[in-house]
């Protein structure tokens, strides 16, 4: 009997060992995903919508004051999480090593709200940000148990691949996903062009990347917020290489965090590019392939470098 159960150790240890090590299986599920931008459309309004349509929503946020979003959340069936440095006495405090930085919400288990947008007075209504709604349970669940790791500390695996009716979809987590790997085999793949917008790009590794591809030929363009520039931030060393970066025009803040690889590649989320965020932030980021998106994106970047 006993050498029976070691056996049965032995195989069970074999089991886990292949299921922590072994590639991610892609899932499929069927649903949909739009990305919105609030200088366009009112992300409040988005929120505030699903919010009334639901009846189960679950939410972590790293800021919140917009009032019409907090008298929808300020209600039984919402459960929101706030970092605990910008709790104002109402909704659930947590904490963090780094910034709990997340901006999400899942709402009856099915479709999740995400992307850079804080619902604050100048998130929603003076700096450039952007939403992105996905209709997916798998896609849920998994922000779900990011919910729950954020509340209470149980972990989980971090990283998901899901077939999304024909649009791929790679959701990592940080700190436990690896997030920065993550994008830069993304920015490898490039063949013809990279575009970003971001807030913060402090990321050699990134930065590197992006050198590597412009050494390659490859059409390399971005914007960054200038109030964001400091002897840590990458523009310098990619501007005195003759890559076309540029800083930002609008007086507030241009919040997007947003690479897009040859017109259908699309990386967003709540993570900017940097240590911080791949090591210690808690964040998430979406790598999808969908060339409708794409173009939305595009769109976004002509609209903030036209202002320039």
């Amino acid at each position: 009997m006993k050498k029976i159960f070691w056996i049965l150790i032995a195989v069970i240890y074999v089991i886990l060992l292949f299921y922590i090590f072994s590639p991610e299986r892609i899932q499929t599920d069927s649903g949909k995903i739009d990305v919105f931008f609030c200088q366009k459309t009112n992300c409040s309004s988005i929120l505030t919508q699903l919010v009334k349509e639901s009846q189960k929503v679950q939410c972590t946020f790293y800021d919140l004051d917009e009032p019409n979003v907090i008298n929808a959340l300020n209600q039984s069936k919402v459960q929101t999480l706030i970092f605990k440095e910008n709790y104002e006495g109402i909704f659930t405090p947590v904490t963090s090593k780094g910034l709990m930085h997340h901006k999400f919400c899942v709402f009856d288990e099915e479709i999740v709200l995400t992307g850079s947008w804080n619902p604050t007075m100048r998130g929603t209504y003076y700096n450039d940000n952007n939403v992105v709604l996905i209709y997916s349970k798998k896609i849920s669940e998994a922000y779900l148990k990011e919910f729950q790791r954020i509340k209470t500390g149980k972990s989980h695996k971090g990283n998901y691949q899901i077939n999304l009716s024909g649009t791929y979809v790679q959701l990592c987590f940080s700190p436990i996903g690896n997030c920065e790997e993550k994008i830069i085999s993304t920015l490898s793949e490039a063949k013809q062009e990279i575009l970003f917008l971001t807030f913060t790009f402090t990321s050699n590794k990134i930065g590197e990347i992006l050198i590597s591809k412009f050494n390659q030929n490859i059409n390399i363009q971005g914007v960054f917020e200038k109030s964001k520039i400091s002897q840590y931030s990458v523009y310098s060393d990619l501007k005195n290489l003759g890559m076309k970066v540029y800083l930002d025009e609008n007086k507030y803040n241009m919040h997007h965090k947003l690479f897009l690889v040859d017109g259908e590649m699309l990386i967003i989320g709540s993570y900017n590019p940097t240590k911080s965020a791949n090591t210690v932030n808690d964040e998430n980021t979406l790598i999808i392939q969908n060339k409708d998106m794409a173009y939305k994106v595009q769109e976004e970047f002509s609209r903030i470098k036209s202002l320039i």
